[in-house]
């Protein structure tokens, strides 16, 4: 087999591995000895690599797939695929074996099996049932802790001398929640050990399902990597100091993404995480950064350079063009490919937003230009009520299909050329911001001018007000290090309103204190990512498709430092340090949280404390000075909010998509915090259109009953009551008697002295407590697509 050789390494490895034209080389594997299989092609200068090689044939594959996993002899093989892959570390061969279990025409199982080509080592693996007959049970038959132990022994049987060399990472225990159905699997994660070190690149994962099978392995295990002695290492103590003293913080305006009513800035203290060389001490990245980023706050003009544009535009596509062109340069070649016009409305002003959204293409004329930029595009936004430029982008393509090669590009200005150039750009673009925007040193732009792979450098400008950045609100602006043309211009400035003047913090010692307590210093390997590091077999193959020229000089062995870095404590929801009050917010709403598990005070012996602390768990209840009063009742707004989070699989609804809603009750606004959870059970018809809600009306037993039974999708069924066993001696009390006795019927309430009690309270713990019994009969009674 001939290949060309403008192909490029892309081209080439396509050619070998994906195409369906090759069927002498596929034909030639095969042949090949069942102990080597071997994929082989001729380069244009007579020489010969030999690209896809392996040790084992399939049918070994398959043999020692069957060792590992034991297939069932009702699965079939499906596909058998060799691949080579190129990395760091060297080349490697893998047989990638799938297999399915077939009723009739529809697939119903299927495993998938990843075997080293030349080890026959298990690298990856992954099952799956689709059988609708199947009922998982609640709770499930094993838990967190059996499974751990399930999958300890799985590891050690498949490899004993890796498992050796792994360590399980509890730090995601504590995120763990208890499951709210059968359907579970459990992920144990386990880290490679060097010298008694952390290796985190480098880990073993399994899973482990809630009747206690193993359904997958993944496995990503670095060959040849060359790790630094473990001597001469700065003391822990000395690192936590280091780490102390080199800590930058910053304050934002956080804004809540799922916060209901009224969104309001938070103001927060940030710190970026870094790391240190272990044995200096000193500021490390892995990318060959010598210095940390800048954290300078002089913005690029002392002054506003002009005024916010008003919002009563109503630009054409004639109108939008014209923008674009008066502020960016529109390639030579290209045309108008598209133009559309969108409105939406934005919850985050409570109004209607327009924009224009424009693209260029090259002319089909211009036959040379397309043939050398096939890629090359141009896209614009306009805001099509103020006039402004949301963003611009230049995209080139460095690869040249008529020499089969990669360009290097070649630096003809200077990075304070470049930076001057944006930062005027910047001034010009958004005048009014200019007294606020601060350029934010993210990387250095020596090492990206130098880079000839990247193309542009980039500046990156942060909104600050008063010493405090405004969230997420930024300007970035790319220039071509060839021919200094801006490529790229994002704008994102967010419409909410956010404070002029900086409010009163805490210190920044006690600020740098808290924000620290919520990591461990960790002492681990990290490799070093350098530009390239080619192995010999993917060296020779870009050295034959032209990509890179004989002889360039490239790093053959990754190498692993000793750093010191800081590793999280708490892998829950999303938080920031409240920079006024001192006290931990959560990033989806903004309420107050613990980063430690919630522990109340008032359940420990409590009838009901395992099913109270699920859903504590999953904060479907509310807690007040550290405790649940389970034995209050339960208002309408806590019971549709407890039932909401139970049927949503543990998770709130998106608040930030219903915020444009209108309400449906008078007494249930969008500034309710229990607006998202009643909505939601309306439109799954957990509750019935009303004028009013009640929200914190008391709930009862009849009310209860009909939620729950709703909940079951058996609403339908309730209204035939006559069908029912309805002994209870009330059931003239009864509101919805067929619902009474369905939840009656399958234990999930109970009656007492053979009354039903439909207009009795209904308890925090006999609420939590029938959502239990709810989530058991639920794996029971419904049907599984």
């Amino acid at each position: 087999m001939k290949l060309l050789k403008m192909a490029s390494t892309v081209a080439v490895a396509s050619a070998l591995l994906l195409s369906t034209a090759a069927p002498a080389v596929m034909a030639a594997s095969t042949e090949v000895s069942t102990s080597e299989q071997t994929m082989i092609i001729d380069y244009p200068d007579g020489k010969t690599q030999r690209v896809v090689e392996a040790k084992l044939s399939k049918e070994q594959a398959i043999e020692i797939a069957n060792k590992y996993i034991q297939i069932p002899s009702d699965y079939k093989l499906q596909s058998a695929n060799l691949n080579s892959d190129w990395s760091n570390s060297g080349s490697s061969s893998s047989w990638y074996l799938n297999f399915t279990k077939q009723d009739g025409e529809r697939t119903v199982g299927g495993i998938s099996v990843n075997i080293d080509g030349n080890t026959g080592r298990l690298q990856n693996y992954n099952s799956y049932v689709n059988d609708p007959e199947y009922k998982p049970s609640f709770p499930p038959k094993v838990n967190f802790n059996n499974g751990k132990a399930i999958a300890d022994k799985w590891l050690s049987s498949i490899n004993p001398k890796e498992y050796e060399q792994i360590k399980y990472n509890d730090r995601y225990e504590e995120a763990v929640k208890p499951p709210l159905d059968g359907n579970v699997q459990y992920n144990y994660s386990y880290v490679r050990l060097v010298n008694g070190v952390p290796f985190p690149q480098d880990t073993v994962s399994v899973n482990v399902n809630g009747d206690g099978q193993v359904v997958s392995y993944y496995s990503n295990w670095t060959p040849n990597v060359k790790f630094e002695a473990k001597d001469n290492v700065i003391p822990l103590a000395d690192a936590l100091k280091i780490f102390r003293n080199k800590s930058q913080l910053s304050l934002l305006y956080q804004l809540p993404y799922q916060v209901q009513g009224e969104k309001k800035p938070y103001t927060a203290y940030m710190m970026d995480t870094f790391m240190l060389n272990a044995k200096s001490g000193e500021w490390w990245s892995p990318y060959g950064d010598t210095i940390a980023p800048s954290m300078d706050d002089k913005p690029i003009s002392d002054k506003p350079l002009g005024n916010k544009p008003a919002s009563n535009l109503k630009l054409t596509k004639d109108d939008a063009i014209k923008k674009v062109e008066q502020s960016f340069t529109i390639p030579q070649g290209y045309t108008l490919q598209n133009a559309s016009y969108n409105e939406y409305f934005n919850p985050e002003n409570n109004e209607n937003m327009s924009n224009w959204s424009l693209s260029w293409s090259l002319s089909a004329p211009d036959k040379e230009l397309t043939k050398r930029r096939v890629d090359s595009m141009v896209y614009a936004n306009v805001n099509a009520s103020t006039g402004e430029i949301m963003n611009y982008n230049y995209y080139v393509n460095n690869y040249d299909p008529l020499t089969g090669t990669t360009a290097p590009v070649e630096a003809k200005i200077t990075v304070d050329q470049a930076k001057t150039k944006a930062i005027e750009f910047a001034k010009k673009m958004v005048p009014y911001y200019a007294h606020e925007l601060v350029l934010a040193n993210t990387q250095d732009p020596q090492v990206l001018l130098k880079d000839k792979n990247a193309r542009t450098l980039e500046f990156n400008f942060k909104h600050v007000s008063d010493g405090v950045t405004i969230g997420y609100n930024n300007l970035t602006i790319s220039i071509d290090k060839e021919t200094g043309e801006i490529t790229n211009y994002y704008a994102n400035f967010s419409l909410t309103e956010y404070p002029t003047k900086k409010p009163s913090v805490i210190t920044l010692d006690k600020a740098k204190d808290l924000l620290l307590s919520q990591y461990d210093v960790e002492l681990a390997y990290v490799t070093e990512q350098k530009p390239m590091l080619l192995n010999d077999q993917r060296y020779a193959l870009m050295v034959a498709s032209g990509e890179i020229k004989p002889n360039t000089e490239v790093s053959k062995t990754p190498e692993a430092k000793l750093v010191y870095q800081l590793v999280s404590k708490y892998q829950r929801e999303p938080f920031f340090l409240d920079a006024i009050t001192g006290t931990w917010k959560s990033m989806s709403t903004g309420d107050q949280i613990s980063l430690d598990k919630v522990k109340v005070v008032d359940i420990d012996n409590h009838w009901a404390k395992e099913a109270l602390q699920l859903m504590l768990d999953y904060q479907a209840l509310d807690i007040k000075n550290g405790k649940v009063s389970p034995d209050e009742s339960i208002t309408k707004g806590e019971m549709v909010k407890m039932l909401v989070i139970t049927m949503n699989g543990g998770y709130s609804p998106d608040f930030y998509a219903m915020a444009a809603r209108k309400n449906s009750f008078a007494d249930v606004t969008n500034q309710s915090k229990y607006f998202a959870y009643v909505e939601t059970a309306l439109d799954r018809r957990l509750i019935d259109k009303a004028d009013k809600f009640n929200p914190d009306q008391k709930m009862t037993r009849d009310d209860m009953a009909t939620l729950i039974v709703r909940a079951l999708g058996f609403d339908k069924l309730a209204q035939f009551s006559s069908m029912f066993n309805t002994s209870f001696t009330d059931v003239a009390d009864v509101k919805n008697q067929g619902a009474a006795a369905i939840a009656i019927g399958l234990g999930i309430m109970t009656v007492d002295n053979g009354m039903f009690n439909p207009k009795k309270e209904v308890t925090r713990a006999d609420a939590a407590s029938a959502f239990y019994r709810y989530l058991q009969k639920r794996s029971l009674v419904q049907t599984n697509y």
